[in-house]
């Protein structure tokens, strides 16, 4: 299913959160594009997902050589 909240807020993961809680999920689910080769394996927003998620979370890290479209 596709869920588009236009809800203004400061936290993205705040509000995939929420939106995963309201749907009864009972697994999230996200990429991420972290650098393997610095401190942190996940970029700010799936950290918090990680942090504050009450589900289980499985994360996708892309590999190395994928780049964000428009960069």
């Amino acid at each position: 299913s596709f869920t588009l909240d236009e809800s203004p807020t400061t936290s993205i993961s705040t509000t995939l959160l929420k939106i995963a809680l309201a749907k009864k999920a009972d697994l999230f689910a996200m990429a991420a594009r972290g650098d393997t080769s610095k401190v942190h394996f996940f970029g700010s927003t799936a950290q918090e997902v990680l942090r504050d998620c009450r589900l289980p979370v499985w994360v996708y890290h892309a590999e190395k050589h994928t780049k964000p479209k428009g960069k």
